[in-house]
């Protein structure tokens, strides 16, 4: 809440958090790409030095509503079609009192 500028991060789950937004590279995606390459060099025998460098795919921009609202940028982010995911509500914003009660999804 203290923080008054936008903040960004690189999984999904922080922008669950309350970070404003991110575009979602997932541990599970970077470790099922590692394991590609491991299988490709344990049981395909190609050496390392041949297997070219290479990013997986990229992961939904996602950004957070609530989070959003609170540092004035509701209007460029509800309709913009860059955002491929918007989430509602940020956990960690939530009042303490509501979270306790199980208010909070």
């Amino acid at each position: 809440r203290n923080i008054k500028r936008p903040d960004v991060s690189h999984e999904k789950q922080f922008v669950q958090e309350g970070i404003l937004c991110a575009v979602d590279d997932s541990g599970y995606k970077q470790g099922y790409e590692a394991a590609r390459i491991a299988h490709r060099i344990l049981n395909d025998g190609e050496s390392p030095a041949q297997i070219p460098v290479y990013a997986p795919s990229r992961g939904n921009f996602v950004v957070n509503l609530e989070r959003a609202e609170m540092l004035g940028l509701t209007a460029i982010v509800a309709d913009n079609p860059v955002v491929e995911e918007r989430l509602e509500r940020a956990v960690a914003l939530q009042h303490p009192s509501a979270a306790a009660a199980g208010k909070v999804p």
